[in-house]
């Protein structure tokens, strides 16, 4: 088939009936959808599976004793999704009828070549009220880049939605390390090797609620190993692009320090996690703005009697 749709779902019964009904009204029909329960202790598993028995499309529900993280949602889903590409969907997501339509039609216009040479499909997402674009539009459209050269090059920020190629997927799983491994390791690992499709299409729209959020719902402590394994692989990867923003780049650098600390790490082990790499020159002061943020965190935490 053409399309897998995939939805993670933590404690989101009572936001599923939006995508549930963005899903049943695309006019593109061949798609599969996979629902994963991520350790819910709401309706939302009841809710998955009433979906399943409603719908006249495939749909196959997956389920997790606990909450582990939508990076592992997502190994979990791209695992025996058959679709040729894949559209994530979040579990409070509302998207455009034509959506599915949309993205065949822009995906079987480019050649061969140019199919084997890219990595999916962007496009643009409305703010939920205002109908607003989210964040900035890509500089042109149709445009081919990548989402490194597009956050650090051109500096293009803000929600984006789109499809990617299955079979890349399922050579790219996320390291399954306790905790939230942001999405953007999976795009960054791709941009170093294929193009992608931008439009100024908005085919989604953008909700700001994060109650409930899989990840976010995650203790913060538990959250930490998987942000700092992906701070450290991130800048020892993508130092090349980093570097062309220096004051994120100060953010990125420093985050590997803080988090290691929190960890409950050496002062010296973060170093040795970049060691050999292009960001080792800028150490010292990475280590200097990493210790601050580090007193600064431990500070409110004591102020909140709180722990990570």
């Amino acid at each position: 088939m053409k399309f897998t749709l995939f939805t993670p779902v933590f404690n989101r019964a009572h936001t599923l009936e939006r995508v549930w009904r963005s899903v049943q009204s695309q006019g593109c029909r061949d798609f599969e959808w996979i629902g994963v329960d991520d350790g819910s202790t709401d309706a939302s598993r009841a809710r998955l599976e009433e979906y399943r028995r409603a719908a006249d499309f495939p749909m196959t529900v997956i389920r997790h004793d606990k909450n582990r993280g939508k990076h592992v949602a997502w190994n979990a889903a791209v695992s025996v999704a058959r679709g040729e590409l894949f559209v994530p969907c979040d579990a409070d997501d509302e998207f455009d009828a034509d959506a599915l339509e949309r993205f065949a039609a822009a995906w079987m216009k480019l050649t061969e070549a140019e199919r084997t040479r890219a990595s999916g499909i962007n496009v643009l997402c409305r703010e939920a009220g205002s109908k607003k674009i989210v964040g900035h539009e890509f500089p042109s459209s149709p445009m081919w880049s990548d989402n490194l050269e597009l956050f650090y090059r051109h500096r293009v920020t803000g929600e984006k939605w789109g499809c990617v190629r299955t079979d890349l997927l399922k050579g790219l799983r996320f390291p399954e390390t306790p905790g939230y491994y942001g999405e953007s390791r999976l795009w960054y690992e791709l941009a170093r090797h294929y193009r992608v499709l931008c439009l100024n299409l908005p085919l989604r729209t953008y909700f700001r609620d994060q109650t409930g959020n899989l990840s976010a719902d995650i203790p913060r402590r538990d959250r930490l190993p998987a942000m700092y394994a992906y701070a450290v692989w991130h800048l020892r990867t993508n130092w090349d692009y980093i570097r062309l923003r220096p004051v994120r780049a100060l953010g990125e650098g420093s985050n590997v320090f803080m988090r290691g600390l929190l960890l409950g790490h050496k002062v010296g082990e973060a170093h040795t996690q970049i060691r050999g790499s292009k960001a080792e020159a800028y150490w010292p002061l990475f280590a200097l703005v990493g210790w601050l943020r580090y007193l600064r965190i431990k500070s409110a935490m004591r102020n909140q009697g709180g722990t990570t």
